[in-house]
């Protein structure tokens, strides 16, 4: 079975038996062989037509004779049929003479590029065969225009925004461009083909005659609907108006050892001669020989990095020794300071005073002192006779908390009890409705020197294994 494959810019047109032409999106070129696989049977014969800018051109040394081969301009080029190098496709081979410093030959251009080659050789490897691989160039040597007359052929994809435009004039003059808007979405490929026609000098009153006017159109467009100027085409032109499925029918139609095959030409081996080879010998020897220089020097640099950060490694290890040695020798000074005031006289003081301090209409619910920065205490408790209320209203209006009746005496007792003790009044709360009470102040700060002794005279205890969180500074009065 006969398959027909288009290839257009990131677009591969398939002709699928029963389905018909479906457009695949291809991200590379090499992807088509992938399409092939999953749209056709092993054993089929693929013809092909693409954009030559996709496979792009590649120059070398003809090996079958100086034989004219189409050559498809490349993109963003339109040249007149004045050049005969480039003009309308074709290319004359170029010979070159022995006096030249080469041998007698002939030079020319064709399409033997290495996607080609290698899409050929992997379809060939899969188990299909590929009947032919023409250029967009191949449509107009089979077109039938007739000469002395305008003709224009158009292959469109308006949907994709693409275009290629064959322009036979009735003076000479023939042209091809190719038109892509590249996504964007401001294009107009019927605008950019109306530039090319004024361009190009195509009227469509070309002395008496009609011009002719061939539109291949893609799958899923329609020209009469999309194009603006249809009309105007339709009364001053004669149009044909075809789809793919005429265009693949065109190009199968062409023999495969047609000149404007390209399969006929692709290399089957690279040959070289004594000089290449002796140059390619020289050029592996080089490359080993940096090769090795290059092992030999990153070798050395890998053990030199790899001292570096073993001595990195052990600095660092220190570092977190002497960090740790400094966070136990803080946290034993925390403990050793913490036991001192423990032990010493303003604490048990502090807590003795307590019982004589706090009056029997007021009940204790939490004592904390500490002799961590900044010493403070905090006392919370509750009154709980009503007649505290009374009290408190005979307290100076607008005094603070700690200057009121129910807390006045347990302030005073406290300071003239503890040595070094003082209220903070600011801190201090009082809640007259329900005899809540906060007094908070600084603890007196023992000397960090011997450990103080207890009443009976021996000396205190060792610091225990409790959890501590803060040393003992020297106060500042």
């Amino acid at each position: 079975m006969q398959h027909s494959i288009i290839i257009w810019e990131k677009s591969a047109w398939c002709q699928i038996p029963g389905k018909g032409w479906t457009r695949l999106h291809l991200s590379r070129l090499e992807d088509i062989a992938a399409v092939v696989q999953e749209h056709c049977a092993k054993g089929d014969s693929l013809t092909f037509l693409y954009d030559p800018e996709i496979l792009q051109t590649e120059f070398t040394e003809c090996p079958f004779g100086g034989r004219t081969v189409i050559r498809e301009a490349l993109s963003s080029t339109h040249e007149s049929i004045a050049n005969p190098h480039t003009a309308w496709c074709y290319q004359v081979p170029w010979p070159l003479s022995a006096t030249s410093g080469g041998n007698q030959g002939t030079f020319c251009s064709y399409e033997t590029t290495p996607s080609l080659h290698l899409i050929n050789q992997t379809l060939g490897d899969l188990g299909y065969s590929v009947a032919g691989a023409f250029p967009m160039a191949s449509v107009t040597t089979h077109g039938g225009f007739a000469a002395g007359r305008t003709s224009v052929l158009l292959v469109v994809d308006p949907q994709q925004g693409q275009a290629f435009v064959y322009i036979f004039a009735a003076n000479g003059v023939r042209a091809c461009r190719k038109l892509y808007g590249a996504g964007r979405a401001d294009y107009d490929i019927w605008s950019a083909i109306s530039m090319v026609l004024g361009e190009y000098g195509v009227t469509l009153e070309d002395g008496g005659q009609r011009p002719y006017i061939r539109i291949y159109q893609a799958p899923g467009c329609d020209c009469k609907t999309q194009c603006p100027y249809w009309d105007i085409f339709k009364a001053q032109a004669q149009v044909e108006l075809l789809d793919f499925g005429s265009l693949a029918t065109l190009i199968r139609r062409i023999p495969s050892g047609h000149s404007s095959s390209l399969l006929a030409d692709l290399p089957r081996a690279i040959r070289l001669d004594r000089g290449m080879r002796i140059a390619s010998i020289v050029t592996g020897i080089l490359v080993l020989g940096l090769a090795g220089y290059a092992i030999f020097d990153l070798g050395k640099e890998r053990t030199a990095i790899s001292a570096k950060r073993k001595q990195e490694n052990l600095a660092q290890q220190q570092r977190n020794h002497l960090q740790d040695n400094r966070l136990e020798i803080d946290n034993l000074r925390r403990l050793y300071s913490q036991d001192i005031f423990e032990y010493s006289r303003g604490r048990v003081a502090l807590m003795e005073s307590l019982a004589t301090a706090i009056p029997r209409e007021a009940t204790l619910i939490s004592v904390r002192a500490g002799g961590e920065p900044p010493a403070v205490f905090d006392i919370r408790g509750v009154f709980w006779n009503r007649n505290v209320e009374a009290a408190s209203a005979r307290g100076k209006k607008g005094a603070p908390a700690g200057d009121s009746a129910p807390l006045a005496g347990i302030k005073s007792t406290l300071e003239n009890t503890v040595r070094g003790l003082l209220v903070n009044p600011e801190s201090t709360q009082f809640t007259g409705g329900s005899g809540d009470f906060v007094l908070t102040g600084t603890t007196p700060l023992p000397e960090l020197g011997a450990a103080p002794k207890t009443e009976a005279g021996a000396p205190a205890p060792a610091a225990t294994n409790r959890k501590r969180t803060v040393s003992l500074p020297t106060r500042q009065r």
